[in-house]
């Protein structure tokens, strides 16, 4: 589902089979663990619990070619400063009398396709670190 929202943003006018689509699948999961397992050895190898964004930074240049590691730093640099922004915000506005907030989901505060906190359940649940940081 999400990488075709995914494909959909970048390219509108071009499909994807169904097969093709469960191999990108397969392929996006295969790179997911292979960071998130990496940066839980660069969390042993330093003798820390906690795994953090700049051990899954270091992790993804380890795993991933120059270009796309630099890419994806970039628009993850991105994500983060615009999540930070919006909650800074929404924590300084003002609600009027009467006014309900709306529910927000992670992944709309950082501007992301994909579900940031079903990603972050993976990691807890995979055992990768003990705790976790933004």
């Amino acid at each position: 589902v999400y990488l075709y929202k995914v494909l959909k943003q970048v390219h509108p006018e071009i499909g994807m089979s169904k097969r093709a689509m469960q191999i990108m699948n397969s392929f996006v999961i295969d790179m997911f663990d292979r960071i998130v397992n990496e940066a839980s050895i660069i969390t042993q190898i330093n003798g820390k619990s906690t795994l953090d964004s700049r051990t899954i930074q270091t992790a993804s240049k380890l795993q991933l070619t120059p270009g796309l590691a630099k890419h994806g730093e970039s628009e993850a640099t991105k994500a983060v400063n615009k999540y930070h922004s919006f909650v800074k915000g929404s924590s300084d506005a003002k609600l009027g009398s009467g006014a309900t907030k709306k529910r927000v989901s992670q992944s709309e505060k950082a501007g992301l396709t994909f579900p940031v906190g079903r990603i972050a359940r993976y990691m807890r649940e995979g055992g990768y670190a003990r705790y976790m940081r933004e």
